[in-house]
């Protein structure tokens, strides 16, 4: 990013970037936010361009979830920027995690939120908050729908008054919201407890409310900034960012079709005869457009891609590594990495699919829709809301058999979730598994044609979650056989419920035993 004003006395940032990003789920699951991919190069290094810009020469970086994927992505420095990685033992929320490394932050210091795509004018910040000889200082955005935030009221001084958290929407004092963006003398952070969850707004903030400590700058809609850890402000960030840049073709691509718009080509890529470009677009490195596609407006497709012939995209993000057939059309949709879409599949306005998902020919995504990563959807299907399906991410080996595991209480994300396919429409029964327990009690009362839809085709969902959740090989197989048995016809569709829980009441029992065996106290 490219931002107005020189140079500035060396400043030390904080960017708080260990949130989980449930709002950007199902991307998030393979995804750490701060590194989702913004026209092709993760979040968090456009906003460490524009803390260079302004002087920021070393920006300690807090994390949490997929800690080690943002570490392996950023590195020790970026953009002339120092970068560290604090280790938090135990999650300390937002002052408390600034708390726990006080001892490396001795002057002035900012702090900015790893979600947050702007060109706020830091050096006002700065000025206005020497001026005042304030303690903290929160840069503060105007926007039309301010109750879905939380709202800074401030005095003409800039002095703030108070503070709503996401109030009513009739009920905000004004449209000046908090942007995340603050600026702290080091003494603030003796208010916070050590070791001890502590939250900005929450905590801290209505203490040195109190004190007359804390002032705004605010920012009118002449300057820009939006929270991209939601689906519209991602895309929203998409779109600004591509409106600044300039057309970068590199000279290995290949262009068979020529664009009126802004255009930026990574490396190898190849354009066949026949695309039309209707407005700006980014293509990665070893893109292959086939002949006939339509690249609308803000369209962005990450490295390694190849587009089907005849196919429309408009709007679409993609991530790297995607697979297009013939005549897809994708609009306004952000597809994660590794996915396969086969031909006259359509994914609609505002819907999200994860990583490695394979959506065979004829699919329709209607519009505001979700998927799952690794979830495979047949030909001619319909998927309409939100289509989950359990996510593993085994941080040790695997202990299979163990009975503490295998009928352990699972997260939400490693619950099985019983789906279901009517007509051409599939959808969530309603019924998730938590434990094998759930599992026995879902099977006794689900109805039958979920049980039919994860036993289709070659799939079976059943024994792959039992494998690669609950580690249970042995039940896993016998599934596999009962799967067998039933492609073969030996297991009828009214018998199918009855055999699966015969075996799952059998296995159950058996690592009860194991687990608290008989005639020891």
């Amino acid at each position: 990013m490219k931002h107005c004003g020189g140079s500035e006395n060396k400043l030390k940032a904080v960017i708080l970037a260990g949130g989980f990003g449930t709002r950007l789920r199902p991307l998030t699951f393979t995804h750490p936010k701060p590194v989702l991919p913004l026209l092709n190069k993760p979040i968090l290094h456009h906003i460490i361009e524009y803390l260079s810009h302004y002087g920021v020469d070393e920006a300690i970086i807090t994390t949490n979830y997929l800690r080690q994927k943002v570490i392996d992505h950023l590195g020790e420095s970026y953009f002339g920027v120092k970068l560290s990685y604090p280790v938090e033992e135990t999650p300390l929320g937002t002052a408390g995690s600034v708390k726990n490394i006080q001892d490396r932050l001795g002057d002035t210091f900012l702090v900015m939120q790893g979600d947050t795509i702007c060109d706020i004018n830091l050096s006002r910040i700065k000025r206005a908050h020497k001026n005042h000889s304030a303690q903290a200082t929160i840069a503060t955005y105007e926007v039309d729908d301010p109750w879905h935030f939380g709202v800074v009221d401030s005095g003409e001084n800039g002095l703030i008054k108070g503070f709503q958290e996401k109030p009513a929407k009739g009920q905000c004092t004004c449209n000046q919201v908090n942007t995340g963006i603050y600026v702290f003398e080091p003494e603030v952070l003796d208010l916070v407890p050590p070791e001890t969850p502590y939250d900005f707004s929450r905590d801290l903030f209505p203490r040195l409310l109190r004190r007359q400590a804390i002032y705004s700058v605010s920012f009118g809609k002449n300057s820009f900034w939006v929270d991209v850890g939601q689906p519209y402000g991602y895309r929203k960030a998409s779109r600004w960012l591509m409106d600044k840049a300039s057309s970068e073709i590199h000279q290995t691509a290949l262009l068979s079709s020529e664009s009126p718009h802004p255009l930026v080509v990574g490396e190898n890529t190849v354009v066949n005869r026949g695309v039309e470009f209707k407005g700006p677009a980014v293509l990665g490195d070893n893109v292959v457009v086939d002949a006939d596609c339509v690249l609308g407006a803000y369209t962005v497709v990450g490295s390694n891609s190849n587009l089907g012939s005849s196919s429309c995209l408009d709007g679409a993000i993609l991530f790297d590594d995607n697979q297009l057939g013939s005549s897809t059309q994708l609009l306004d949709c952000v597809i994660s990495n590794k996915c396969r879409i086969a031909e006259k599949t359509s994914v609609r306005e505002d819907s999200l699919l994860g990583a490695q998902c394979n959506l065979d020919s004829h699919v329709h995504v209607a519009r505001g829709s979700r998927i799952w990563p690794r979830t495979w959807i047949s030909s001619e299907s319909i998927i309409s809301g939100t289509l989950r399906k359990y996510y593993s991410n085994h941080e040790h080996e695997p202990d299979f058999g163990n009975p503490k595991t295998c009928l352990r209480q699972l997260s939400l994300e490693e619950a099985f979730y019983f789906n279901k396919k009517q007509g051409r429409h599939v959808s969530f029964t309603g019924f998730r598994a938590r434990s094998l327990m759930d599992f026995i009690e879902i099977l006794k009362q689900v109805d039958p044609s979920s049980l039919q839809y994860h036993f289709r085709g070659e799939f079976n969902d059943f024994s792959s979650w039992i494998y690669e959740v609950l580690c249970d090989d042995y039940l896993s197989l016998e599934f596999h056989e009962i799967k067998q048995r039933f492609q073969q016809g030996e297991v009828s569709n009214r018998n199918l419920r009855k055999t699966l829980l015969a075996s799952t009441v059998q296995r159950f029992k058996q690592l009860e035993d194991k687990l608290n065996p008989k005639g020891y106290l």
